[in-house]
């Protein structure tokens, strides 16, 4: 039972830090990009990975990205 208890509250933890970390980059996104909509935003960070040149750069670059 505890093991269970125990199991529940990482994974709860797991889902929140998740939900935490894609509002602060919503936040951030909309700092960098005043004014523009959700989809506007996603269409260019869309073109900037287009424009990417390398494995190490686009890992690097979908590390930062979170899914609007």
């Amino acid at each position: 039972m505890f093991l269970w208890i125990l199991l529940g509250g990482g994974l709860g933890a797991l889902i929140l830090g998740w939900v935490i970390k894609a509002k602060i980059n919503a936040l951030f996104r909309r700092i960098q990009y005043p004014g523009k909509t959700d989809a506007e935003i996603a269409e260019i960070k869309i073109a900037e990975f287009r424009k990417l040149k390398s494995k190490e750069e686009a890992d690097a670059w979908a590390d930062d990205f979170t899914v609007l």
